[in-house]
Formats: C-alpha cells, sequence, structure tokens
C-alpha cells in the first residue's frame, strides 16, 4: 500500500458501516459499505501505520430503498488508517457545524 501510494497510484477504501449512526431503527441496520477516494495519505515508518484522509462524501441513513429525507444525512470526510481507526468529521447540513468522532471499522484498501 504504501509503495504504490508513494508511487502515485490511485488509493481507494470500502468503509463498512459507516451511516449505522443515521438509521431510524438501530434494532435493524443494514449492511453498508462506503467506497470512496482518499487523497492525502503518511506512512509512519516506526508504528507501520498508514493514515490517509478521504474526499469529501455523503453519509445516507441505509435502507432499501435508499432515500434522501429530512435528518437522515450528513456530509464530512474520514480519516482512515491501516489499523482499523476512523475519525469522521462530519458536518450537520442543517447547523454547519461540525462533529469528530472516532470508530473502529472494517477498512478495505484498494490500489489502481
Amino acid at each position: 500500500l504504501t509503495k504504490a501510494f508513494s508511487s502515485g497510484k490511485e488509493v481507494k477504501v470500502a468503509i463498512s458501516d459507516l451511516s449505522d449512526d443515521l438509521a431510524k431503527d438501530p434494532d435493524n441496520i443494514l449492511d453498508q459499505e462506503v467506497f470512496v477516494q482518499v487523497g492525502a495519505g503518511y506512512y509512519y515508518t516506526e508504528q507501520k501505520l498508514f493514515i490517509a484522509a478521504t474526499h469529501h462524501l455523503v453519509r445516507v441513513a441505509p435502507a432499501v430503498p435508499l432515500s434522501y429525507s429530512s435528518k437522515n444525512w450528513d456530509f464530512g470526510w474520514v480519516i482512515v488508517r491501516t489499523d482499523g481507526l476512523a475519525v469522521l468529521r462530519i458536518c450537520d447540513p442543517y447547523t454547519l457545524k461540525f462533529t469528530d468522532s472516532e470508530r473502529h471499522c472494517a477498512i478495505r484498501w484498494f490500489v489502481r
């Protein structure tokens, strides 16, 4: 991953269950995965840890069919790490206030 990134390859991540907190019914949450390209990335050689910032994304409450409605979406970006930690920097579209939160997620890394 670090070799590919340092040679200029495009990197994307798939983050599992990123929008669970938007679900209306927390007892009936759908499995979902968000695919997003990363921009800036850093490799910490001593810790052997790769950290990258995703491009901006829109989160929507998981549902079938998927649909936008009031209070079921937001936007922001995610700082992802190869140890599975994700830091979400999310903006409330109604107040334009940002909140930061951390969670461990299943993250798959793709290089092209």
